[in-house]
């Protein structure tokens, strides 16, 4: 299973594509222009290219908490979950709570800190991310732990599918 873990933003994005615990690319993309529906078309189809390229069956969306759910974000979680229908990926959001509950962890260094262990290929993306703005590198932790996260829920029920022969 591909999956395109999303860390959603409107002014940035990160997108991770994990393939069986191996991380295929990893990225932070930036959008600075205003909100349109040009610049959601833009994100999306970039979430798209992401998806056909590597064959990605599946999406999970790191996303706001509701109360900061703007009109821009909600815009941007129907799109991605329509992309989804239509590429036939399966699909699901996921929050930071959601992240820390189920990785067990408290602050945000932790989360850093695991991903940077865990995944140490990113090593020149985490260094370029933190020159540059920790906002950037924090995306790309989301996106990776939402991928991961996706994979390890489907292996969970996988084992709880009763056998028939």
């Amino acid at each position: 299973m591909t999956v395109l873990g999303i860390s959603l933003g409107t002014k940035r994005t990160g997108v991770c594509v994990m393939q069986g615990g191996t991380v295929l690319e990893a990225e932070v993309h930036r959008f600075d222009d205003r909100w349109s529906p040009t610049k959601a078309h833009l994100i999306i189809d970039r979430y798209r290219r992401y998806a056909r390229r590597y064959g990605v069956t599946a999406i999970m969306v790191k996303v706001p908490p509701a109360r900061m759910h703007s009109a821009a974000v909600r815009s941007l979680m129907e799109r991605t979950e329509r992309l989804a229908r239509q590429l036939y990926c399966d699909f699901d959001f996921i929050t930071k709570s959601e992240i820390r509950s189920t990785l067990g962890f408290d602050t945000v260094a932790e989360i850093a800190s695991y991903v940077q262990r865990t995944y140490p290929e990113l090593t020149i993306t985490y260094k370029e991310g933190a020159l540059n703005e920790k906002a950037s590198y924090r995306k790309l932790h989301e996106a990776v732990l939402a991928a991961e996260i996706f994979q390890k829920r489907l292996r969970e029920r996988a084992t709880h599918i009763p056998k028939t022969t």
